[in-house]
């Protein structure tokens, strides 16, 4: 449940599991590098990734420092409510995730997990489902702030995995005919799916995802606004300031304002 890595610990090889990887930084920097996406991610305190079955990753903490994350494995929850039973299981296997956690989110779950890790009692481990379950509601809720209504059970299943794909790979360049070509759709039909179910074209939603991981970070990480242009695959500030004055009327700084 909990792991501590030592100092310029690397995974030479690139593994993939057959549930959902559930890790919660808690000290240092635990980065995870993804090998379809050619990508690295930065899993500093309060950040969480969630990477879905099969997703090939390899993992490596920074030279002569530790860190701390807690680790959990989900193999999905049984059920057909409208709640998180319907996201963590196996018709999202390509599910990536990446946001920041604010510590009144995570530190009574950690607190509670670490208790009941300690005490060794046989009836613990109900206790533990039970605060995963709830846990993972959590990030179910969280995420929906980031990357918008998580609920696509009913959707076109080509419209599936073009929402798939982009949020795996927002950060890069995205054109209308990769996604055509994931989801074995023409453009004019997947425009008109995307128009239908969102009200959005497909580069659109693309963009509108990249303003709210934006916000996310601007108003909840400590990253700058340099580093945030960078991390959202911008060429330069200056065109990053440009998308998210268009997009939301004023400049980055003033949301980066917020958290003073």
């Amino acid at each position: 449940m909990r792991t501590l890595f030592p100092h310029d610990f690397v995974e030479r090889f690139f593994t993939v599991h057959n549930s959902f990887q559930i890790i919660l930084g808690l000290s240092g920097t635990l980065h995870f590098e993804l090998e379809s996406a050619k990508d690295i991610i930065d899993n500093t305190p309060g950040n969480v990734s969630v990477l879905g079955p099969g997703i090939k990753h390899r993992w490596y903490s920074e030279e002569n420092k530790s860190c701390e994350n807690f680790m959990f494995f989900c193999d999905g929850f049984s059920g057909s409510g409208p709640g998180h039973e319907n996201i963590f299981n196996l018709n999202h296997p390509e599910m990536t995730w990446n946001f920041q956690l604010e510590p009144e989110e995570y530190q009574f779950y950690i607190a509670n997990f670490r208790r009941l890790i300690n005490q060794h009692n046989r009836y613990n481990a109900g206790i533990m489902h039970g605060l995963l379950y709830a846990f993972c509601g959590v990030l179910c809720r969280k995420a929906e702030t980031v990357y918008g209504s998580l609920d696509n059970k009913e959707l076109h299943p080509a419209l599936r995995k073009a929402i798939d794909f982009i949020r795996r790979e927002y950060r890069g360049k995205i054109t209308l005919g990769q996604l055509s070509r994931k989801c074995g759709l023409g453009p004019s039909r997947l425009s008109e799916l995307f128009r239908h179910s969102f009200g959005l074209s497909p580069l659109q939603y693309v963009d509108d995802l990249k303003i709210k991981k934006a916000d996310q970070l601007l108003n909840s990480s400590d990253m700058n606004i340099s580093q945030i242009a960078e991390y959202l695959g911008f060429s330069s500030v200056h065109y990053f300031s440009r998308f998210y004055k268009k997009h939301t009327g004023t400049p980055p700084s003033a949301s980066s304002l917020k958290k003073s």
